[in-house]
């Protein structure tokens, strides 16, 4: 058998009628259709933003793989210089890279681009202290991406959590709200 109210309870007598919009609410599972409409859009909230955060957790992971490379090739130049005075070449793909990423390097002056760092410079002949700087520069972002990605581990967590959570208010909300319609049914009977 299926209850099923549909509108509200009209209390009449001989000198008012009158709809309670409490008891409506109560019988007809509208209260109980509130706080599950409020726990499935939070839900909805959670999972909107950890896909986006789950997409740049991704991206940091992308971009701390590639300077890692990067950092790696301009390694593998500083490793073939024999001598402190020796020169090496950086890898055009590098200098792009670090182009592309807008990223700065440390010098005795401030921060530079890669492009106002070279001035002067010829990137195929350069010295170990400034392959090491351009190492350095790669390393760094690489780390930030990583512990941005470490971060993002944590925060998915938590709303992995809060989903579950909010799961389980929910499940809790309709075993209440079978509960009141039990006794209500019960009562009636």
């Amino acid at each position: 058998m299926t209850l099923s109210i549909q509108t509200a309870p009209v209390f009449s007598s001989k000198s008012m009628a009158y709809t309670d919009p409490d008891i409506h609410r109560f019988a007809g599972g509208g209260i109980w259709s509130d706080v599950l409409d409020n726990l499935y859009k939070d839900m909805n909230n959670l999972g909107i933003n950890a896909a986006d955060l789950l997409a740049k957790l991704n991206r940091k992971r992308e971009i701390s793989a590639e300077a890692k490379g990067k950092a790696n090739m301009v390694d593998s130049a500083i490793a073939a210089l024999r001598k402190d005075t020796d020169k090496g070449a950086v890898a055009k793909e590098v200098v792009d890279y670090l182009r592309e990423n807008r990223m700065t390097l440390a010098d005795k002056t401030g921060s530079k681009t890669i492009d106002e760092w070279l001035q002067g410079k010829n990137a195929a002949a350069l010295n170990k202290g400034e392959l090491a700087t351009l190492k350095a520069a790669l390393d760094s972002l690489s780390s930030r991406a990583s512990d941005f990605s470490a971060q993002s581990n944590l925060d998915l967590q938590k709303l992995s959590n809060t989903n579950q959570l909010l799961l389980s208010m929910a499940t809790n909300t309709l075993a209440m709200q079978k509960n009141a319609l039990d006794s209500i049914i019960r009562n009636i009977h």
